[in-house]
């Protein structure tokens, strides 16, 4: 566990002051981890940070005082094992669920709405509540000379002025938020891959992420580029879809960002792959169990649409398990994880119907 998680994480009297409306809102605390919107890590009595499991929010958890004073809070965002936690899922989803729907964010977004009704308009996906849609990925995004950022710089107050201290926030949250995930995908801690809609490689270099012409479509997440040709006389798009249905995946360990792999979200025998080594698997028979659960909890988390190609999940699948999982043994899996899930409508044939818009 990284050196200085004690100074990043919230003692659990800070998580209430954050994320709820009540000075008792242990039990909502509770109720944020145990349903994976926070996570928690607890120091035991080596001294070492382990975190805890949704298993561990028992009915006396609240009532042992002495282990919550050695408990730290973290939105998933932010935590120690970011990239274990949230790899293998779509960037759409991962949006949504950890930075638009992070409890920070939607704490402070109440009173953000009340002061700019428009506000609601950004927790639908919109980049800006009343202007461009798409978000953009690069260096500027807490920039705080853009007048929706929270600072105390002179400058920002200035440019600031007329936006209510509720909405500023707001949006400084949020975009801490984004931030920490563009910083995963720029660094190179997450892989980024999708469907290429312009002869483009499935992977997506770390360097897009920080480029200016590049935005992310929120709604859909997709990645697409400002179209330097646009013609608004004979109606040319102004942005140009580059890669659809994207999902991530982990690369490299980093302490500093990502903590451990966890094998409670990996499974024992995933492979961990850096720069230089992986880890493989020593036995078919792990790597295709652990494959097959793997599977089972991305179809439960959308049954009835499959977010990516099946072709990517086996490409993905080949590169966690590589060399003891086969193209014929994931094929198995599959219709394995499909039956078990249970997720009819991914057995359907062809790409997601959502990459096929345009």
């Amino acid at each position: 566990m990284t050196h200085g998680l004690q100074s990043h994480g919230w003692t659990l009297d800070e998580a209430i002051r954050r994320v709820t409306n009540s000075t008792n809102g242990r039990p909502e605390i509770v109720s944020l981890l145990a349903a994976g919107k926070l996570v928690a890590y607890n120091c035991g009595e080596t001294g070492r940070w382990s975190r805890l499991l949704s298993s561990d929010f028992g009915d006396d958890w609240l009532d042992d005082e002495k282990r919550l004073s050695k408990v730290l809070i973290f939105p998933i965002l932010h935590s120690p094992d970011v990239c274990a936690l949230i790899s293998g899922s779509a960037l759409r989803d991962i949006f949504q669920n950890y930075v638009l729907d992070d409890p920070e964010v939607r704490q402070l977004s109440i009173e953000a709405i009340r002061a700019d009704p428009d506000t609601v308009r950004v927790l639908e996906g919109n980049w800006q509540p009343r202007g461009a849609a798409e978000w953009p990925v690069n260096d500027g995004i807490l920039d705080e000379n853009d007048s929706y950022e929270w600072t105390e710089s002179e400058l920002g107050r200035l440019m600031s002025r007329d936006t209510p201290d509720e909405v500023r926030k707001f949006r400084h949250v949020l975009r801490l938020r984004f931030g920490t995930l563009l910083k995963l995908l720029q660094s190179g801690k997450l892989r980024a891959r999708g469907d290429p809609v312009r002869g483009d490689n499935q992977e997506i270099l770390p360097t897009i992420w920080s480029h200016h012409d590049f935005l992310l479509d929120a709604k859909a997440g997709d990645l697409v580029q400002w179209n330097d040709g646009s013609d608004p006389v004979h109606r040319t798009s102004r942005l140009l879809g580059r890669w659809r249905a994207i999902y991530l995946a982990p690369t490299v360990t980093d302490p500093d960002i990502s903590g451990h792999m966890s094998d409670q979200f990996m499974g024992p025998s995933a492979v961990v792959t850096t720069s230089n080594t992986a880890v493989v698997p020593t036995s078919k028979t792990t790597s295709r169990d652990a494959c097959r659960k793997w599977l089972i909890e991305e179809m439960r988390q959308s049954p009835d649409q499959r977010p990516a190609p099946k072709e990517a999940y086996r490409k993905q699948a080949l590169d966690k398990w590589r060399g003891s999982l086969s193209s014929r043994m994931f094929d198995r899996v599959w219709t394995d994880a499909i039956n078990q899930a249970p997720a009819e409508k991914w057995s359907s044939p062809g790409r997601p119907i959502k990459s096929l818009q345009p």
